[in-house]
């Protein structure tokens, strides 16, 4: 059996990061292959990439298991004979749970980069409605998120009340949620999502 140890791009601690260099000097004591997500140069977004300190979003998680994909085909060419139609299946099935998890998950986030960070998965239509002078617009962290999600459509209204109103159906145009937010001045939560 070839071994791979591999290491995801995360946000973490000095404790974390020790073990995880660990990890890199067991693969050079026994000459395995080591895959380091943290040395991919300029694949990664800290703002866009990343659900919270520990995981990758959807999109990270997209960009390291293609980078990962790559890494294995390159390094394991016989790999890609050896997929099974069971093995195929049993993953197209976990994905299909995964995305039915989003649906469910969505409206409940009331953190709106956390809202936006799940719109981002190609699954989702997104229409995002916001006056022109938006706060959130503006912002940088949620115009990286926004301009990361396919096919995002942005209308700007007249108005100027801080109000951004995100809809999201899935690709066939079945409604999946629709949330407000109203940028307020607190810097502690400059987003509050509005109640239905």
């Amino acid at each position: 059996v070839d071994i791979l140890l591999a290491k995801c791009p995360l946000s973490i601690g000095e404790t974390s990061m020790k073990k995880y260099i660990y990890g890199a000097v067991i693969a050079e004591e026994y000459d395995v292959l080591y895959y380091d997500g943290f040395a991919l140069d300029g694949v990664f977004d800290g703002d866009t990439d990343l659900w919270d300190k520990r995981h990758l979003n959807s999109l990270g998680a997209r960009k390291y298991t293609s980078e990962l994909g790559r890494y294995i085909l390159d390094n394991y060419p016989d790999i890609s004979r050896t997929a099974t139609e069971k093995m195929q299946n049993r993953w197209e099935t976990r994905y299909q749970s995964y995305l039915k998890w989003m649906d469910y998950e969505l409206p409940l986030q009331s953190d709106f980069y956390s809202f936006l960070m799940l719109c981002m998965h190609p699954q989702y239509a997104v229409r995002i409605t916001a006056g022109k002078d938006c706060p959130a617009l503006k912002d940088p962290v949620a115009s990286k998120l926004i301009k990361a999600m396919d096919d995002a459509v942005i209308c700007e209204k007249e108005t100027t009340d801080g109000l951004i109103t995100v809809i999201v159906s899935d690709k066939s145009g079945k409604a999946i949620d629709e949330e407000s937010f109203l940028c307020s001045e607190d810097a502690e939560t400059p987003y509050v999502r509005m109640d239905k």
